[in-house]
């Protein structure tokens, strides 16, 4: 097999024509100026799908590579979102919560639902809000502590596991 070499480079096009250095994928969104734009059809609207453009057709392949719950009202977990103020200003809020059934006996959070997330961004006074990853993998670090406790407990209340998290966004001034 061929040597090859691969760069650490990451390049985005769109159909447009349009390239980027960087992205991120998150979602749903859940204010624009201000109010709850998160509905029942939301998640049907906003799903992400693997897709690949060939020969000027586009190839979907099926896949969700984020799993959302089917309701925007009911299913709890850590979630983490991201957004601007109406002063211009960038906000980051983090849900905690653990697995269902796992929490501790001291108490611990169940998370929130995409609405609940929505009605506490609108409440602290968001202009414009996405979720982003949430459950397991939702945690916050601030001068390499963690800000939040982990979700992920794998069957075993009280016990607490890191887990790998592939991608990481860091926010600098």
């Amino acid at each position: 097999m061929p040597q090859r070499t691969f760069s650490n480079e990451v390049g985005y096009a769109f159909r447009s024509g349009a390239h980027y250095v960087t992205g991120i994928q998150c979602g749903p969104g859940l204010l624009q100026d201000g109010e709850i734009i998160l509905d029942e059809h939301t998640l049907k609207r906003e799903q992400f799908f693997r897709k690949k453009l060939a020969k000027g057709q586009v190839l979907d392949y099926g896949v969700v590579p984020t799993d959302y719950a089917e309701d925007i009202s009911e299913t709890q977990a850590a979630r983490m979102a991201i957004g601007v103020d109406f002063d211009g200003n960038f906000r980051v809020l983090a849900v905690e919560g653990v697995n269902r059934d796992m929490d501790e006996a001291t108490g611990e959070s169940s998370g929130a639902s995409l609405s609940e997330l929505a009605l506490v961004l609108k409440s602290r006074g968001y202009k414009h809000a996405l979720n982003l990853d949430g459950g397991g993998s939702a945690t916050m670090q601030y001068f390499y502590g963690q800000l939040t406790k982990g979700a992920d407990r794998r069957g075993l209340p009280g016990i607490t596991y890191e887990r790998l998290i592939p991608s990481v966004g860091v926010i600098r001034k």
